[in-house]
């Protein structure tokens, strides 16, 4: 007989193209919508179209209200994120992507 070891690693993370925070519950934090448990680090940022930083958070259970540092709702539109995790393994991921706000 022979054993094998098998191990698993996250490799995707997904995220939302549009967030509408009005406080109706469905949609009102933008979030990776899979949030896996693999990680040693974690940093999403998000940026306005111009390039200023909005929010920043270092969890993958993290979210963001749409709210700017004032705490202020942000202006609708395209936002920017960044996203660099790294496994538990060692294994760095990066990603980076765009979504809507919609103000309702």
């Amino acid at each position: 007989s022979d054993t094998a070891y098998l191990t698993t690693e996250v490799c995707v993370i997904e995220f939302p193209n549009v967030f509408t925070p009005n406080a109706d519950g469905p949609n009102d934090t933008w979030h990776a919508l899979n949030q896996p448990d693999g990680f040693s680090s974690f940093n999403c940022q998000i940026f306005n179209r111009w390039g200023n930083l909005m929010y920043e958070y270092d969890n993958v259970a993290g979210s963001w209200d749409g709210k700017n540092s004032s705490g202020n709702m942000a202006n609708e539109g395209v936002y920017f994120y960044t996203v660099v995790a790294k496994t538990k393994n060692g294994k760095e991921i990066t990603r980076q992507g765009f979504f809507h706000l919609i103000v309702k």
